[in-house]
């Protein structure tokens, strides 16, 4: 979906989100057989089970990880980072430890129920943080710099006032174009200098999603697929999601009016018979 609304604007320069939204539906939206609907033999899927599974439990540890406040440090400044000092690698090494304990104990209060072991996955992701501490380069800025060109950002994107968060977004925003783009043949360089956030459909809906929905619980791994599957909110007369992103939506839409001109409805059924009354004439 995104690759799409990416090409969509790269070769539209002047469209706005609503008109490259548009550009992109011609893609993304097709019509076959109820026998296309119902997909591959089942014995097809049954084989791939065992993948599924896996792709759950990875999601729930990545949600865990990547949506708990343990260490927030969205609103510093980035010119701070810049300016900092290293730790001591023994001091590193200490707060790492502080660092893992409590987030295993966030994502045992917080994270998804199924998640077996909060502390493995603390420290599986501790583990990779600490393995790059032997390869640290000179400087704090340095290290910044390096982290952020992996995902496409230039000190030149940086505003001199920007914020760690602002400045991770447009990285995170670079790094999902890349993929979604990567076939397509186009140097990323120019898709970067011609497509900005504000003009990719999917990119705004999941975005406002992450930044006004509600307080969470619990950070359950289907958290990841409800966001991406209600970015086909900018494409159905109808899109049904479940009560959490409906009520993501609907602070997203009293703070962000824009998002009305991209999304058509939005509700949710209760139980399976309410659908057809939803979505009927």
């Amino acid at each position: 979906m995104m690759g799409a609304e990416v090409l969509a604007a790269y070769a539209n320069p002047e469209f706005d989100a609503v008109r490259v939204r548009d550009a992109a539906a011609v893609y993304l939206i097709q019509v076959g057989s109820g026998e296309d609907f119902l997909g591959p033999d089942p014995d097809l899927l049954l084989a791939l089970r065992e993948i599924f599974l896996e792709r759950s439990r990875n999601a729930r540890a990545l949600v865990a990880v990547t949506r708990t406040n343990v260490v927030d440090i969205s609103t510093k400044p980035i010119s701070e980072l810049l300016n900092g000092q290293f730790r001591t690698e023994e001091g590193v090494r200490r707060q790492l430890e502080v660092i893992e304990g409590s987030l295993a104990l966030d994502i045992l209060r917080h994270g998804d129920k199924r998640i077996e072991e909060p502390r493995a996955v603390s420290a599986g992701f501790i583990r990779q943080v600490a393995d790059a501490i032997d390869n640290l380069p000179q400087s704090a800025a340095a290290l910044i710099w390096e982290s952020l060109a992996a995902q496409g950002v230039e000190p030149s994107d940086v505003r001199a006032d920007a914020t760690v968060g602002e400045v991770l977004e447009y990285g995170l925003f670079l790094q999902q174009m890349r993929i979604s783009t990567q076939d397509s043949g186009i140097p990323f360089r120019d898709l970067k200098r011609s497509v900005s956030m504000d003009r990719v459909p999917s990119w705004i809906i999941s975005s406002e999603l992450r930044r006004h929905g509600p307080p969470l619980k619990e950070r359950k791994g289907s958290e990841l697929n409800d966001t991406h599957l209600a970015c086909l909110a900018a494409y159905a007369d109808l899109t049904l999601v479940d009560k959490r992103t409906l009520e993501g939506f609907r602070r997203a839409r009293w703070k962000v009016p824009g998002l009305n001109l991209i999304c058509g409805g939005v509700d949710r059924a209760s139980n399976y018979h309410d659908v057809s009354a939803l979505v009927g004439p």
